[in-house]
């Protein structure tokens, strides 16, 4: 009778072709994490919208609070001053009002600012 031996470990070929699979994976989720349309600069956009949204509806709320205070609907001119508050305001190539903000330089139409 012949001996056999029985070798139950794992051979060199298929560890090397495991590593391979994981860095193959690796890279796909690198990618997908840190390039331009990645998950990281999606959610850094979708922040900084959230965050303009935000301050607009604060702004909405200052005038509404104005509006409440004078018991009378605000001036062009009165709505202008509670909304310098935030930053500066100019006018863009189509000569329309914007607020540069103070934080973070977002620019929002007077005319996105319903009240």
């Amino acid at each position: 009778m012949k001996n056999r031996i029985k070798n139950n470990g794992i051979t060199i070929i298929s560890l090397v072709i495991t590593i391979i699979i994981i860095l193959i994976l690796a890279g796909i989720t690198i990618g997908t994490i840190s390039n331009d349309d990645g998950i990281i600069e999606q959610t850094e956009e979708q922040t900084g919208k959230s965050q303009r949204e935000t301050l607009i509806q604060k702004i909405q709320a200052d005038l509404l609070e104005e509006t409440t205070k004078k018991g009378r609907p605000l001036t062009q001119e009165e709505k202008e001053n509670v909304i310098s508050d935030y930053g500066e305001i100019t006018e863009d190539t189509n000569k329309e009002k914007i607020l540069v903000t103070t934080q973070e330089n977002y620019k929002i139409l007077l005319s996105e600012i319903i009240i």
